[in-house]
């Protein structure tokens, strides 16, 4: 029976048997990560070399044709590029160390589990054989014993979960560091769980990574272990299933039922990766201390991104409206978009009398207009405040149906800025005013 929580939805979160998620523990790291060179390029290799294995994924790009020149991809054809980017990757990687790693994952499992290794390393190519045979001699030689094995652990402090590969005991590192100290010290659990020691010793978290260079992972190995060895309860399952809804998706499942026990003591500043590569399998020491640190860093800068994004008016949100700031009527930055400070045409479509009557005197240039639009110009002509054009806008767009545009909007444009005009004084007498007024304005 697997002793791993089970997963599931878009990013893969933990998923228990009270109806609650979990982030990944690598998940959250992601917002540790600052260099993300070489893994961007590695990703566009994989893409390349996936299109190059899979015809039928380059004939799928093709049938999509160009994208719009201006719109570009629409939503529903970007989700069917990633999709095909996304089985590229996979096909690449049937032929990238990934498979390979996690064979010799599975297989060292098997070891610890209590496998004898002859069972083990039977048929398997001899560079995995050798591999195998090392780290069971490592294993074997220097007396480690498994306490736990591949355990998802819940991390509330920083709201993630992860499933560590070992929680190992290693004789000779009280002597050669110091008895350790436990992450339950103080915890609620603490009184009732001491955790496994023998001989003064303290197990460590233990990581088996086959990568090129382990140590060049750092900046995602050192937190991951840091948040394994700081996590205070483990799940467990208890066999049966339980149905659970999800409060975040509203989903419901047929999940394994479990329980919650507290974590083994683990040393809180060392942990152990054990590379396997090249026949051999060599022991290194991570700093926890550091990764707890950066781990701690991942989750602010998570929750600043978080607050960054919240809506208006949420609280906590990042962004607030100003109050007591005059916005511009609809109307009025649609006709300033409409026309761009050219009103002067607009004067020329339709005059308003000195009685305040309008008098419509269509030129040669205007084109053919019809009644509708007749009559919103000669409504337009007869605003007196921002309000009424802002009406005509409604009555144009909403009851008649149409798209704002044209010389109806330049129109209103021009109304506009008669109305906001700074030498309204002019526009009370017979004097001329720049803004093309023609006739009273009430003040």
């Amino acid at each position: 029976m697997t002793q791993s929580m089970p997963t599931g939805g878009r990013w893969g979160w933990y998923r228990d048997h009270e109806g609650n998620e979990f982030r990944r523990v690598s998940r959250l790291l992601k917002y540790a990560e600052t260099d993300t060179y070489n893994l961007e390029q590695w990703m566009k290799r994989m893409v390349a070399e996936g299109l190059a294995l899979r015809d039928d994924l380059v004939l799928a790009v093709k049938a999509m044709g160009r994208p719009d020149p201006v719109l570009g991809w629409s939503k529903a054809d970007k989700a069917k590029l990633d999709g095909i980017a996304k089985d590229a990757m996979n096909a690449a990687k049937t032929r990238d160390g990934a498979r390979a790693g996690t064979a010799l994952h599975d297989l060292t499992e098997r070891l610890d589990r209590g496998e004898d290794v002859e069972n083990v390393t039977r048929g398997l190519p001899s560079g995995a054989a050798m591999i195998v045979r090392a780290y069971e001699f490592l294993r074997r030689e220097n007396g480690w014993r498994s306490v736990e094995i591949e355990r998802t652990v819940v991390c509330d402090e920083l709201e993630c979960a992860g499933t560590f590969d070992r929680v190992d005991l290693v004789p000779g590192l009280a002597a050669l560091l110091g008895p350790g100290r436990c992450q339950h010290e103080g915890a609620e659990w603490h009184e009732h769980h001491l955790g496994v020691t023998e001989g003064g010793e303290l197990p460590v978290i233990v990581d088996v990574k086959s990568e090129t260079a382990p140590w060049l992972n750092g900046l995602h190995i050192a937190p991951q272990l840091g948040i394994y060895s700081r996590s205070l309860r483990m799940w467990q399952p208890i066999g049966g299933t339980v149905k659970v809804r999800y409060s975040a998706s509203g989903d419901e499942f047929e999940m394994p039922n479990g329980q919650y026990v507290p974590t083994p003591c683990v040393r809180q500043d060392v942990g152990v990766v054990v590379h396997v590569a090249d026949n051999d399998a060599v022991p290194y020491f991570v700093d926890l201390a550091a990764g707890w640190e950066t781990a701690q860093a991942a989750y602010a800068n998570m929750r600043r991104e978080q607050a960054a994004k919240r809506k208006l008016g949420d609280p906590g949100a990042w962004f607030v409206a100003m109050p007591n700031v005059r916005r511009p009527q609809v109307a009025q930055v649609l006709t300033e978009q409409a026309v761009a400070a050219n009103y002067a045409g607009a004067a020329q479509v339709a005059v308003q009398r000195p009685d305040g009557q309008v008098e419509w005197k269509p030129t040669g240039t205007l084109g053919v207009l019809d009644t509708v639009d007749k009559q919103a110009i000669e409504n337009v002509w007869q605003a007196t405040a921002l309000g009424d054009l802002a009406e005509t806008y409604r009555i144009y767009t909403e009851v008649v149906g149409r798209v704002w545009g044209g010389r109806v909007a330049e129109a209103a444009e021009a109304r506009r800025r008669q109305i906001e005009c700074p030498q309204r004084q002019l526009h009370t007498g017979g004097g001329k005013c720049a803004c093309g007024w023609v006739g009273g304005l009430l003040p």
